[in-house]
């Protein structure tokens, strides 16, 4: 069955299952795929399927439902557009690739080798590289705040906050909130 894959960096970190005709992505908490991100709508778009008789999947269309900041496939802006394997689907900054088992076994063989490579440099991850302060921020990155909601929490200055996120993620080699919110839950279980 072909899945979305949730990609950090190039490694699938996450896969949704696509059994449904019609699956929604968007900030809704009601969404199928649920990507709490500001710069994505709330309907952002929804992938149609269409299954054949042994219910596998024949044909995946991705359709931009009027999203404010649109929807991109392999880095190009779309309204409807037919998927295949591989392709990269952007919304907001979230990166979901389609993932076709019936691609055969190598993708199979190289998507386990990227998890064990995820898993491997994610276990190298040391926090205390991190100030206590930087550690304080990215706990409450990992808790999902923004940087105002930090900064009132921490009784620090927005311009203070940003300034630790940057450090942080110098010193975890990660480059967005959605790569901390990740690692954040991938080291807190």
């Amino acid at each position: 069955m072909a899945e979305l894959g949730l990609l950090l960096g190039n490694v699938v970190i996450h896969r949704f299952a696509l059994d449904k005709a019609e699956i929604l992505i968007g900030r809704n908490p009601r969404s199928d795929i649920l990507i709490t991100d500001a710069t994505v709508s709330s309907r952002h778009a929804t992938l149609h399927c269409e299954f054949d008789e042994h219910n596998q999947i024949k044909n995946i269309v991705l359709e931009d439902l009027n999203s404010t900041n649109g929807s991109r496939v392999n880095n190009q802006l779309v309204k409807r557009q037919k998927l295949a394997h591989d392709d990269i689907i952007y919304i907001g900054s979230t990166q979901l690739k389609v993932i076709d088992e019936e691609a055969g076994a190598a993708h199979t063989v190289i998507t386990d080798m990227s998890h064990i490579r995820l898993r491997e440099r994610l276990d190298q991850v040391k926090l205390d590289e991190l100030s206590l302060r930087e550690q304080q921020v990215f706990t409450e990155i990992g808790r999902g705040k923004q940087r105002k909601e930090i900064a009132r929490d921490l009784n620090l200055s927005v311009h203070t906050v940003s300034d630790h996120i940057k450090a942080i993620y110098r010193k975890l080699d990660i480059s967005s909130r959605q790569e901390a919110v990740l690692l954040y839950k991938h080291l807190n279980g």
